[in-house]
């Protein structure tokens, strides 16, 4: 997360890279993504309902399962 808000030319040259998007779209994408990191209960209590709105539209977008607690990473 430090390393594609701090570096963004590099960051969409990765994206680019990996076939995400191409790079060109990724340098003008990056800094408008408000990129941060969030864990544990914050992370699970923001992303779930989010998740769950997916699933509900179509299950496989999410991998055809709501993920357990395993999958909010916590340290």
């Amino acid at each position: 997360m430090d390393y594609v808000n701090s570096n963004v030319e590099e960051a969409a040259q990765l994206v680019g890279q990996y076939e995400i998007v191409t790079a060109e779209v990724a340098q003008k994408a990056l800094p408008e993504c408000n990129i941060v990191f969030i864990e544990g209960d914050e992370m699970k209590e923001k992303l779930s309902g989010y998740l769950s709105v997916l699933f509900e539209q179509n299950p496989q977008s999410v991998g055809g399962a709501l993920p357990d607690d395993a999958f909010y990473f916590s340290r």
